[in-house]
């Protein structure tokens, strides 16, 4: 049996497939197996899997489900005593496996291991940014996720999609990804984790994660993201503090907090875009539930500026929707 699970899955990458491939096949530990799975792509990703002939490769080809199917999929075939999900266009330090398998034996009862991060445009080689945590190398999981849930920061995950995770934490907190979150779906299982266990924290840049394509899906999806995100949020911060009436309203009072930020962020966003729809759909959820910013809004429609005139001017009939809520 393997000792590490290495998944992969992958749609319409065909320009990336190869090298994140490579980069996996190259690592010094060299103990695993590798589920690469195709979620119907349309481009030549097949051509680019099957390219490569290595024992350890399980080549999936799957019709198009969308995530998260393709990773619970690859959690239910997964043999190997840790897994780890990689992303496939991605780059990945060569001592990645190793040193995340060799933390986790080094801590018995620590469920997942982080790796530092960094993050790369999409070309690969601009606008380098490392994204290092100023965290101990073993952390109480349940302390830092309350902690994380009482902060007003911003609502980010403190966990990137690729750590390593013993599969003994999987099967505890019910490993699968819950498919109503869609692409979102990691937060919940991350939560769900530091929930019941503790984690390692490696200090130092093992990933590079790349810039996703500006064609991208979720860059579609802002305002179901949010909803996800606040859904998610929401659950979890019941399951930590359940039977602390205090918290969980602290809690919950700074979580609407973040969704107002975020929000606001997307619909200035969506002016500075132009983009119709994108903006059509933050009018229609403004209108739902955030009157600060519907107030906010109102003076835009109202100030002289040139140039907020000029924006207002340019989606005039659309916020002419919220002015009227006031007369």
């Amino acid at each position: 049996m393997p000792k590490v699970t290495v998944g992969m899955p992958t749609y319409n990458r065909a320009k990336f497939l190869a090298k994140a491939i490579q980069q996996v096949l190259a690592q010094t530990f060299k103990d695993f197996e590798f589920i690469i799975y195709n979620d119907g792509s349309t481009d030549e990703t097949i051509s680019v899997i099957q390219s490569f002939n290595d024992d350890r490769i399980i080549k999936i080809n799957e019709i198009n489900r969308g995530m998260p199917r393709p990773l619970n999929e690859i959690l239910r075939l997964a043999k190997g005593e840790y897994i780890i999900i990689l992303h496939d266009h991605d780059f990945f330090d060569q001592f990645l496996l190793e040193k995340s398998y060799n933390a986790l034996r080094k801590y018995p009862d620590a469920g997942f291991v982080l790796q530092g991060s960094a993050w790369i445009d999409e070309d690969g080689i601009s606008n380098y940014r490392s994204n290092l945590l100023d965290l101990p190398e073993y952390n109480n999981g349940k302390k830092f996720l309350e902690s994380y849930f009482l902060n007003e920061k911003d609502l980010s995950s403190p966990i990137h999609a690729c750590c390593m995770v013993r599969k003994l934490a999987y099967d505890q907190v019910g490993k699968y990804y819950d498919e109503k979150y869609g692409w979102y779906t990691d937060n919940d299982l991350w939560f769900r984790l530091m929930q019941n266990y503790n984690f390692i924290y490696l200090n130092e840049v093992l990933f590079k994660f790349r810039g996703r394509e500006l064609n991208h899906i979720l860059h579609q999806k802002a305002w179901q993201i949010i909803k996800w995100t606040f859904e998610i949020h929401k659950i979890n911060i019941q399951r930590s503090f359940i039977g602390n009436d205090v918290l969980y309203e602290k809690a919950m009072k700074i979580l609407e907090y973040k969704i107002a930020k975020a929000s606001k962020k997307i619909f200035y966003q969506s002016m500075i875009k132009g983009n119709k729809i994108f903006l059509d759909e933050s009018i229609e959820e403004i209108e739902k539930y955030n009157n600060d910013l519907k107030l906010l809004f109102l003076k835009l429609l109202l100030n002289r500026n040139d140039f907020l005139k000029n924006a207002v001017l340019k989606i005039g009939p659309k916020l002419n929707r919220i002015r009227k809520l006031f007369f």
